[in-house]
């Protein structure tokens, strides 16, 4: 094959090359290029017409002109998750002192340690409820209601209650002094 030569569509320098559909001398020529490539969008906030870089947006999802839009959009009363402001009941007695309180109560009780591998790292513990906090509002801050897992066990629990459809009180069994044994 031999050499074609060629100019470079954004410098316009000539070049040579082996390449026959090569259009640019180097790669900062094509770079540069890319650079002031600009597509013309349309704000889906203010609906502002605006510019944007074809190197930036590759598959087209720069939606907003500015930070400003897109932040208006995703935060207060422009969320879709906006509730006006406020907590859930829910949301509120989850984080409550009284919540806060029982959680590290389970923690102390059993040693800052995972009740179903031994796992004591810190950072990764987590109070779960028993009898599950939606079944008993009687049980949701007693003490003997909750145990401590580690992230890994926790997600297995829930994954297997999800898979069972059961309540949660099957996998545990107490002893006589009323501590939790695992089956």
């Amino acid at each position: 094959m031999s050499k074609v030569i060629r100019n470079c569509e954004y410098c316009r320098n000539e070049f040579s090359t082996y390449v026959t559909n090569r259009k640019y001398c180097s790669i900062k020529c094509f770079n540069d290029y890319q650079k002031t490539k600009k597509t013309p969008r349309k704000c889906f906030n203010c609906g502002k017409e605006f510019l944007v870089r074809d190197c930036y947006d590759r598959k087209g999802l720069v939606k907003y002109c500015s930070k400003e839009c897109y932040n208006s959009t995703m935060s207060g009363s422009g969320n879709p998750n906006w509730r006006g402001g406020t907590y859930s009941k829910y949301e509120s007695i989850r984080k409550s002192a009284k919540s806060d309180n029982w959680r590290k109560s389970v923690f102390e009780r059993d040693n800052y340690t995972c009740q179903h591998c031994g796992d004591s790292k810190g950072g990764n513990l987590n109070a779960h409820h028993i009898i599950p906090f939606s079944v008993d509002k009687s049980l949701r801050f007693d003490i003997s209601n909750g145990i401590t897992l580690c992230d890994k066990c926790h997600r297995k629990e829930h994954k297997r209650l999800s898979q069972k459809r059961t309540k949660q009180l099957d996998i545990f069994s107490f002893s006589k002094r009323g501590e939790y044994v695992t089956d």
